[in-house]
């Protein structure tokens, strides 16, 4: 198991070694609402972004960012957009769920 808290941004990975397979990494991840987006984002890419294509993905993750209207808010769009790269935004975020 790998933790590291960097920037007010605690995280844990996990990797399950699966035989004959791909290997699953679980990582939680959480944002406290006072902190940096941009260095949030940054820690996001380093972390991420190198992981191997042959492990399956599995994040579990409170990033306090406000989707609600990202197009008034830079640093939201940029975000957005740096999730999107990564393979890890999606498409039915908990924020908007609950007002539903």
């Amino acid at each position: 198991m790998e933790r590291g808290s960097a920037f007010k941004h605690p995280f844990y990975n996990v990797e399950i070694n699966i035989e004959k397979s791909k290997n699953i990494t679980i990582s939680c991840v959480y944002r406290t609402p006072e902190s940096c987006l941009d260095t949030f984002n940054n820690k996001m890419v380093g972390m991420y972004n190198n992981m191997n294509d042959n492990k399956m993905l599995c994040v579990c993750r409170d990033w306090n960012v406000d989707l609600l209207n990202p197009s008034e808010h830079k640093n939201t769009t940029d975000y957005i957009d740096t999730m999107y790269s990564l393979g890890l935004f999606s498409h039915h975020p908990k924020t908007i769920l609950n007002i539903m």
